[in-house]
């Protein structure tokens, strides 16, 4: 068995993580935020409290595995064991699977006896939501769950389980799994058969049948078989729809039956596939166990309401999705669809997608097919052309991948386990196509012509608001018996990240990032797209990737951050102006800083490149400095050149008044001049051609290399005397060539200058 390290240990470990990654010195951030992936703000440090609840959980799946080990018999007689009073178990027979009943091991460190590797096993699955959440069963797995505390009955508490007639059930009887329950009720009423009344004036008949086999039975120490039997009956009446095994729903067997028939009888081409709704990968017990649902639920008692798949009497409808995104120059920024059945030209739709929800076209196209489903029968079949190659994808080839890990990495996963859920509800197939050339290019192209009028008009139809299911139709969560160590550890990070990327100065941060970015670059970005233009390939240096993050997260020492060291606490105002001092105020606000030098010398040196100004400098230009400009075209060379301009300017006014506020005690008299200000920049921009012509060396560095052609790019134009940069490039290094200061920053000709 795995092992897995103390709490002790863990916060000894974590405080040797930080004093690594950031030399001792504070953050400023949590380590819980310092663990989230990239894309949500995080530097992805190892969280060691994450790894061992994983490790646990690895534990777990082992546990509830079909092929049991040696361990997980002594394990589950030791859990049977610690059993409190207080949940109500007279009967240790009666325990079978502490996953599969309504009983629970003591929670308490302190009052459990269980070895702390299988304790611990319990608590973070307990807190993780591991269940068993099939959406449907098989009748062989309805049969095999335990007769008594079952989640799955309706109505019931642990203390119905206990007494004389539930003893008598299963020590005379041997009841202790539903088949059991079952086998019992369908062997009554007996056949008849009588004895001859005793001939005895004294003699009594017994009550109850008279039956050879009743008779066995009180022989063997029941009192009232019928009694028994009635018992048995009502406690398989109180079965939810989906345990029964005598319900009147379709079991996996029949469903997945019915649609290996109906679906082999399809001719399909490369670009179509049907959906398949994968029930037979529920057919065993341990594909029901589910991790990481949202909300601790009891079992639900409905299952998946479907129909087998009815026989193809006739070509299967034709349908054409199309959606329609807004420009990043448009006024208003709204996605629509459009929606054609053909030859029902009263069933044609389009509309918007509602405002709160990304506009991509995964989304959008995910949006209408939810929709389209909603709309039509679930009986008939049809075909659906779609724009979306990786929606239909998703939908087929990685849907039982993306389900297993619980939709974690998926772009639309707040609504894939629901679009599913309604897929899975149809009886009818639904073959998913690719859109070809030719092919109802009429149809197409009127989809295309609706779900643009969609956005540039106001809509006819509403949005759909809600996307209506019941909760018992959706798989949520992830399959327990798929995880890897590695995907609990991801899985465990996602549960915590809601909590962790809730920080105040964060979310105002990207708030006033995607503003800046909606204004001056013509288009919203997300927040996964803000994180990671902060590690764009543009931005060069480590330490300006780490200050850039710290400037996101409101994390920079400075203002209010000195407030928690008394000694220091005159450092919280601006050594300049006497006000609570921000990254904000010292990097575009100061009068007296150099920040207004050098972001002048900033603007001209791209301005110079054909790049718009960037003046007046805001606090948000430089938090979307790593973004592409999707309001005036350019090239990568000049993408580069002002991801790397913005981000080395900011930086080098964050290490001048680092020196002079720390080092230099902010004495006036130390402050550097503007002219010395000037060259540093120079200095620092001329660097910067140095190293790009040092790394352009494929033969040295290989694919890490940056192209050379990339680097013409972004310097051409800009160096002094109209010099090129072609030895420079064949030789990799700087052969004499500057970036020019401009004209306006000569010195004048002559002798009286």
């Amino acid at each position: 068995m795995v092992q897995c390290m103390p709490k002790s240990a863990e916060k000894t470990v974590a405080k040797i993580i930080n004093k690594i990654m950031w030399g001792g010195k504070s953050v400023g951030v949590s380590h819980a935020v310092s663990s989230l992936p990239y894309a949500q703000g995080g530097k992805k440090v190892l969280n060691i409290a994450h790894r061992n609840e994983a490790t646990h959980l690895k534990r777990a799946v082992r546990f509830s595995a079909d092929n049991t080990e040696d361990w997980v018999i002594v394990a589950t007689q030791l859990i049977e064991e610690d059993i409190p009073d207080s949940q109500k178990v007279d009967d240790l027979d009666a325990t079978m699977h502490i996953f599969l009943q309504t009983w629970s091991a003591r929670k308490q460190r302190a009052a459990s006896t269980l070895p702390e590797s299988i304790f611990q096993m319990l608590s973070v699955a307990s807190k993780y939501n591991l269940r068993y959440a099939p959406p449907l069963l098989t009748e062989e797995g309805q049969r095999s769950l335990p007769a008594w505390y079952h989640p799955g009955k309706r109505g019931t508490t642990n203390t119905r389980d206990n007494g004389a007639i539930p003893q008598c059930l299963r020590d005379v009887h041997g009841v202790f799994t539903v088949g059991h329950l079952e086998t019992l009720v369908s062997d009554f009423p007996h056949p008849p058969e009588f004895y001859e009344p005793p001939q005895e004036e004294d003699a009594t008949l017994e009550p109850g049948c008279q039956c050879a086999r009743c008779e066995l039975l009180r022989q063997r120490g029941c009192r009232d078989p019928h009694i028994c039997f009635k018992r048995a009956e009502h406690e398989l009446s109180l079965l939810g729809e989906k345990w029964h095994p005598g319900a009147n729903v379709p079991t996996i067997d029949v469903l997945v039956r019915r649609f290996e028939e109906v679906s082999t009888t399809l001719a399909l081409s490369e670009t179509e596939k049907v959906f398949d709704p994968l029930l037979s990968k529920y057919a065993s017990r341990e594909s029901g166990f589910r991790i990481f649902e949202p909300t601790k639920r009891p079992w639900s008692t409905s299952p998946l309401r479907t129909l087998p798949t009815p026989d193809i009497l006739y070509a299967p409808t034709r349908a054409f999705l199309a959606v329609a995104l807004p420009k990043a120059t448009a006024p208003i920024q709204r996605a629509g669809y459009g929606i054609i059945v053909d030859g029902r030209p009263l069933e044609d739709h389009g509309t918007v997608t509602r405002e709160d929800l990304p506009r991509s076209a995964l989304w959008t196209n995910a949006i209408a097919l939810f929709d389209f489903v909603s709309r039509v029968p679930k009986h008939e079949h049809f075909r659906l052309y779609t724009p979306s190659t990786a929606l239909i994808e998703d939908l087929t080839t990685r849907l039982g991948k993306n389900e297993d890990e619980g939709w974690l990495s998926h772009e639309c996963r707040r609504l894939m386990p629901a679009l599913v859920g309604l897929l899975r509800n149809r009886s009818g197939l639904l073959i998913l196509c690719e859109y070809t050339p030719g092919l109802g290019a009429q149809l197409a192209a009127r989809a295309s012509a609706l779900a643009a009028a969609t956005i540039s008009m106001l809509p006819l139809n509403k949005p759909v608001l809600k996307f209506p299911i019941k909760y018992s139709q959706i798989v949520q969560g992830a399959r327990l018996a798929t995880q890897t160590q590695a995907s609990l550890y991801a899985a465990i990070g996602d549960w915590h990240s809601k909590a962790a990327t809730e920080r105040r100065s964060t979310m105002e941060n990207l708030t006033v990032a995607k503003a800046t970015a909606s204004r001056t670059l013509g288009h919203e970005p997300s927040s996964e797209a803000v994180w990671k233009s902060i590690r764009n390939a543009n931005v060069t240096q480590k330490k300006i990737r780490a200050f850039l993050w710290k400037l996101m997260h409101g994390a920079l020492p400075c203002g209010v951050n000195w407030n928690d060291n008394p000694a220091y606490a005159d450092r919280a105002l601006c050594q300049h102006c006497q006000v609570r001092e921000t990254a904000e105020h010292l990097l575009t606000e100061c009068p007296d800083s150099c920040q207004s030098t050098l972001w002048s010398l900033a603007d001209g040196l791209l301005r110079r490149r054909g790049i718009p100004t960037i003046l007046p400098m805001t606090f948000g230009n430089i938090l979307i400095c790593g973004l592409q400009n999707q309001k005036k075209k350019l090239t990568p060379g000049q993408e580069r050149l002002r991801t790397l301009v913005l981000a080395e300017t900011a930086w080098l006014i964050w290490v001048v008044r680092c020196k002079w506020v720390i080092d230099d005690e902010a004495d006036p008299t130390l402050y550097p001049s503007v002219p010395e200000i000037t060259n540093r920049w120079w200095k620092m921009i001329n660097s910067k051609l140095d190293m790009d012509l040092l790394t352009s060396d494929k033969k040295r560095y290989d694919t890490k290399a940056i192209a050379a052609a990339l680097v013409k790019d972004t310097w051409e134009g800009l160096l002094e005397d109209g010099a090129t940069l072609g030895k420079s490039l064949e030789c990799h290094r700087n052969v004499g060539v500057l970036v020019g200061r401009g004209l306006a920053a000569r010195r004048p000709p002559g002798r009286n200058r």
